[in-house]
């Protein structure tokens, strides 16, 4: 047995250690106390040897609830507790240690020791207010690259706010976004929300209350009670206050978030700062959100507008092959029979009946190639246009069409100039489809080529393509007119009035081109004249297999 009292050894120990510490018996009879109890509890140690620890230390007759002493002593081991002392406004670690040591009159003997925790303590709650932060902002972030709906998202939010166990609010929010009516809030998740609350805050006009007027203003409203500003009530309302964050991107107002404040519960800046920066976030993923479904309702209307656009030219290129078939049936007739009368005058060129009969087939066979057009238009169209690929020598194709401008040319006083490169090689295209491609060049050139001008005809490689441009010395199209050159049925406004066509031979010729692979394209000045160019590659589409 030992006779703590009198114990200098340690009394020494003790007083050496920056927390006070208590020696006492089960029976909560002070046997020592340190010099440090003098600085926190300003009593003299000495003053409190023999003393009763609960009245001595908190003003009790007997151990308050939860006594970490207590429980020491009734289990027999050591406790370790963490206090709020609300008086000092500071956490203190209360420890008890059973020291196996008995008094001289048998009793149990344990340490005592207090310690202020509260910088730890408030470092601690720091963090895990960050890492609330953070799990929330994750969570959030986490949902939004997920397929969940902008209405999931929102419903996840309030439920990860409600659970955070810091704040000193009630479990009841909701959050609203603006709608279809730029000035109206529509709620879009809640909970807890009295059931009158749900028909009478489904909508809210901007102004309107709390939630209203903090999407009218662009700032918090914060009450901590109901007053003249809750104009939204009911019968039997509940004492709370309100926490109103508007969304916001910019100036725009997004939506608000609400949540209910304990009645009386002040202003706290760490909560603002916690609620500004999950709304924040929540601001971002809504813009995105809602972006995203702005962006697939085009889409999907687009897409719509593709498929009736599909099937309309579907159905005008159907309409269009059997028209220009059934226009056609009757020029067969039409053409034999004026071949034939031309045939029987051919000897007599100044008879009536000759001049007639060539008028007649000059018609019948531009009419002809008119509808041959339509016809070529409405395949490519219905993706049913063939070819058949061989391998071909451009230079032959060119010399061989251009010759059969040169009776057209000479009636114009117009020389047609070929400048091809030697040893070209030869191509994978389609023979028949690549005429009609320089045919068309040509026949463009003679008819816009002013007259005693040269039309040039060039053919080169670039790279592993072969290039061919057809140059005329007109007038040169406008550069609006070459936005356009290229469209169906478009004529340029100056030659609608000088030549035949309907407008459909450059457009067919560059679908021709381009399904070999190439591109075709327009070089033109006003007053200086036009090229037309095609490119075709020399290895590549086409050359492989037949289409």
């Amino acid at each position: 047995m030992i006779y703590l009292q009198h114990s200098d050894d340690l009394k020494q120990v003790i007083d050496a250690m920056p927390s006070y510490v208590l020696l006492i018996d089960e029976d909560h009879c002070i046997l020592m106390a340190n010099q440090a109890v003098q600085s926190q509890l300003g009593l003299k140690p000495d003053d409190l040897i023999g003393g009763y620890c609960p009245k001595v230390v908190h003003g009790l007759d007997h151990p308050f609830p939860g006594c970490p002493f207590e429980e020491a002593v009734v289990s027999g081991e050591s406790v370790e507790k963490e206090l709020y002392n609300p008086d000092w406004g500071s956490w203190l670690m209360s420890a008890v240690y059973p020291t196996g040591l008995k008094t001289d009159y048998g009793k149990r003997i344990y340490l005592h020791t207090v310690r202020d925790i509260t910088e730890k303590k408030h470092a601690i709650i720091e963090l895990e207010k960050h890492d609330d932060i953070q799990h929330i902002l994750n969570s959030l972030l986490r949902l939004s690259l997920t397929d969940v709906s902008l209405d999931d998202i929102l419903n996840s939010a309030i439920d990860l706010i409600l659970s955070v166990k810091w704040l000193v609010f009630e479990s009841r929010g909701s959050i609203f976004l603006v709608d279809d009516d730029p000035d109206v809030l529509v709620m879009k998740a809640q909970r807890g929300l009295a059931e009158p609350l749900l028909e009478s805050c489904a909508r809210v006009p901007f102004g309107k209350c709390h939630c209203g007027r903090a999407a009218a203003n662009g700032r918090i409203e914060y009450v901590s009670a109901i007053g003249d500003g809750h104009e939204i009530t009911y019968e039997g309302i509940t004492p709370h206050g309100h926490c109103c964050i508007p969304i916001m991107v910019g100036n725009s107002v997004l939506g608000v978030l609400n949540v209910y404040v304990k009645e009386g519960h002040q202003r706290d800046e760490d909560e603002m700062a916690f609620l500004v920066a999950v709304v924040n976030a929540m601001a971002g993923i809504i813009q995105r959100k809602q972006t995203d479904k702005k962006l697939a309702n085009l889409y999907d209307t687009a897409k719509k507008q593709l498929e009736e656009l599909q099937k309309e030219t579907a159905a005008r290129s159907n309409f269009i092959k059997v028209l220009a078939h059934e226009l056609r049936t009757p020029l067969v007739p039409i053409i034999s029979s004026a071949g034939l009368l031309k045939n029987m005058f051919a000897q007599e060129p100044a008879r009536m009946e000759y001049k007639l009969s060539s008028m007649l087939l000059g018609g019948a066979n531009s009419l002809n190639s008119r509808f041959e057009e339509l016809l070529d238009l409405a395949r490519f169209a219905a993706g049913d246009f063939t070819f058949e690929i061989a391998p071909l020598d451009i230079k032959e194709l060119i010399v061989r069409v251009t010759s059969q401008f040169d009776s057209d040319a000479a009636q114009k006083d117009q020389t047609i100039t070929l400048n091809i490169s030697d040893n070209l090689p030869k191509v994978s295209a389609d023979l028949i489809r690549l005429e009609q491609v320089v045919t068309n060049m040509m026949s463009n050139a003679v008819k816009l080529n002013t007259d005693d001008k040269s039309i040039v005809v060039h053919a080169s490689m670039d790279g592993e393509s072969l290039v061919v441009g057809i140059q005329d010395h007109g007038q040169g199209v406008t550069p609006e007119e070459q936005a356009r050159i290229f469209e169906p049925y478009h004529l340029a406004e100056q030659d609608r009035q000088r030549f035949h066509g309907i407008g459909l031979g450059i457009a067919i010729s560059r679908e021709i081109v381009e399904a070999h692979g190439g591109r075709m394209w327009l070089e033109s000045k006003q007053g200086f004249g036009s090229t037309f160019y095609f490119s075709i590659p020399v290895t590549g589409k086409g050359g492989d297999t037949d289409e």
